[in-house]
Formats: structure tokens, sequence, C-alpha cells
């Protein structure tokens, strides 16, 4: 995959006007908190994560913690741990809006349980899923190796064939899946003449040139710079949706950048952005990552929901094992080109319970009718204080 020295970061606005977004919509610190954790491991190489989907799969998983579990993802997710029902009813809201886009832009929102169908869960918890998140419960036989592949195959058709698969197998301990999928494809409002790109070399991050195939259009932009970057906004026909550009200056580094980024500071920088002529170039991409987020969300203050001694999802289900997450998958894909954006992400919550669970048994019969063996042992010392077999009782 080739190397990039720019940030494109892709925001779901709403906008006040169609070349001058005021400042993202619905974004959290949590969505810039995750992805500097993500993106230092990755200085060198492409990255990309989907903030909605890990945000979306991780408030589902929310609705069943408990306790300090749940003041820690509350914490962690920016959310009012008092104001439960506000926050579905945001999650609804936002599923409701995102997906009313025109001109032909799609953007499609899945969100699934996969159950194993040996466990009772909670009926609110399973009803709060649907009513705000609009997941429906699929219970699954765990123990079959078709398991992988039905939850795969719903990945696969959810994310039409851009991420084939988000397991590789289904854990043994595994309870539950929850699945958040997105699709995206959409046309530039002013599209780049294939004509206009032309090859030319792009100097990676590890200091080599490669070629790369630069689109170029000269228009009216909604740009800003300062001393750091240049900035740009891509709308796409839908005059909602829009991609952003931030270019450092020669001689800045994307990692100074990424190291200033937070909430506030995006908001201020996009607010900057004016009506200006201009020309830009820029490579056409494609990405495709994948990562598990388990250690940075730990190390963003959601450990608690990871440790099996711990981890309280009592508003999930009543099973006497202890219930955690064992982890956050998370997957991804982008194509920009002349027309447009096409892309595709999923995150997957695995829960899972501190033992491996034992299949329901046929009840049997024990009849010591015949010699027998028995031993007498003392369970904190793990000495045997007594051992033999009887044959004539």
């Amino acid at each position: 995959m080739r190397k990039k020295s720019f940030l494109v970061i892709l925001a779901s606005c709403i906008l006040a006007q169609a070349q001058i977004p005021l400042q993202a919509y619905g974004a959290e610190q949590f969505d810039f908190d995750l992805y500097k954790s993500l993106a230092s491991a990755k200085a060198k190489e492409n990255f990309l994560y989907s903030p909605y989907s890990v945000s979306s799969a991780l408030t589902m998983t929310y609705t069943g913690a408990n306790g300090e579990t749940k003041e820690a993802m509350a914490q962690v997710l920016n959310l009012d741990s008092k104001q439960d029902e506000k926050t579905k009813q945001s999650a609804r809201e936002t599923i409701d809006s995102l997906q009313k886009l025109d001109n032909g832009t799609v953007l499609e929102i899945a969100n699934t349980l996969f159950a194993n169908k040996n466990i009772v869960f909670s009926k609110l918890f399973i009803s709060d899923n649907e009513k705000y998140f609009y997941a429906g419960t699929n219970v699954t036989d765990f123990s079959s190796p078709d398991a992988v592949n039905e939850i795969n195959d719903w990945v696969k058709s959810k994310t039409h064939n851009k991420i084939s698969k988000i397991l590789d197998r289904v854990s043994g301990d595994a309870i539950l899946y929850l699945i958040n999928a997105i699709y995206f494809k959409g046309s530039w409002q002013n599209q780049f003449n294939r004509e206009e790109t032309k090859k030319e070399k792009f100097h990676g991050a590890d200091g080599k040139e490669i070629d790369a195939m630069m689109m170029s259009m000269s228009r009216n932009y909604s740009y800003s710079e300062n001393q750091d970057f240049q900035a740009v906004y891509l709308p796409y026909k839908d005059n909602r949706l829009g991609m952003f550009v931030f270019l450092p200056h020669k001689g800045k580094t994307l990692d100074d950048f990424e190291k200033k980024l937070d909430l506030k500071t995006f908001e201020k920088n996009c607010s900057l952005l004016a009506n200006r002529p201009g020309t830009l170039k820029m490579p056409r991409f494609k990405i495709e990552d994948e990562m598990k987020l388990k250690d940075n969300l730990s190390k963003l203050g959601m450990e608690e929901a990871f440790d099996k001694t711990k981890a309280d999802f009592t508003l999930m289900t009543n099973e006497q094992e202890r219930v955690f997450i064992n982890d956050v998958i998370h997957k991804t894909f982008m194509d920009v080109n002349e027309e447009g954006t096409e892309a595709a992400a999923v995150t997957a919550v695995e829960m899972c319970v501190t033992s491996a669970r034992m299949e329901p048994q046929t009840p049997f019969t024990m009849t010591c009718d015949r010699p027998f063996f028995v031993a007498l042992q003392d369970m904190q010392t793990k000495k045997i204080l007594f051992m033999g077999h009887i044959n004539k009782p």
C-alpha cells in the first residue's frame, strides 16, 4: 500500500452552507483520543478507522453495562451515565438522520447481535438494541463450524463485499457479538477530470519516493491555511457529507499535526475555512485497515470492561459466570478517486464469559453395584487424605 503524508478526516457533517462547513456535527473527544492512540502505532503506514462505527458498537454494548463498568465506559465514550434514555434516543436519531441523504449518496448503517443460543439475555437489553439501534438478534449455535461463516456473510453483505470477514473463528468462551457495519458511496459535488490525472512523485513518510496518480482540479474551494498546514473541504453531491484534507507544510510533519489534534482544534480549523479559488492536487488512494482495540480502549480508561474479574454486564445477561468484553475488532476500507469515495467499516464487540461453557448433556445414571475407587482430598492444601477402592461393602 502507498504511504501518504497528508491526513484525511472523513466527517459526517450537517452543513450550514454547501461550501463552508461550520463545525463537525456529533463529533466527540473520544473520536480523537482513539485516533491518536491508534495512529501513533502506524506513523509510517496507511491508517484508517471509523469513529462512528466504533462508538456505535461500544454504545450498544454500554446498554448492558452496570456499576463501575458502566461509569468507566461512559467516561471514555463521553456519555452521561445518568441520562441513558437520552443516550439511546440520540443514537436512534443519529441513525435516522444519517440515512436521509439525497443526490445519489449511499450511506447504509447496520447493527446486529449474534447471540449464543445457550445463553438467556435480558429482554430489555435485546429490546433496547432493537428499538434504538435497529439491531436484529441472530440466535446462533456458536459450537457449529458454520457460525463464523454466518457472521462473516452478514458483514460481507452489509459492506457490499468491501469487507469480506471480521472473524477468523468464534471464541470458545464467546456468548455474544455486537456488530456495527457502515457502507458509504458518494460522488464529489465537483468531480475531478480523469484526463487531468497524471503520474507524479509522492514523498512517503519513510523518506522514499513513489509514483502516484495525482488528481488535479482548479476551482473555488472552502480553504484555509496557517503556519502549520493547508486545509480544504470537498463536499459530496448530497451537500451534507464531505471530506476534509489537511496537508502539513514542507518541513512540518504529520506526526506533529496529529499530536495537537483534538475535538476543539479540529472544530476551530474547520470553522476557518472560507471560499477561495485554487488548484488541488491529490492522489487517488485505496486503504484497507484492521486492528484490535482492546489495548487502546483500556489505556483510555475502559480497562474494567475487559477485566475478567471486574467487568459488570449484569444488565445484559444474568449468567452466573462474569461477562466481559474479550476484544473489539475493527476493519475499514476506503477508495478515493476522481468520481468520489467508496468506504466501509465494521466493528465487532466480542463478549465472553470467564470460562468455557459446557454444552448441555443428557442426564446420566451411576449405579455403584460393583467395586469402585474413592479418594478424600483436602481442597485447600490439595492433599489426598484417603484413597482406596471398595470390593466388598
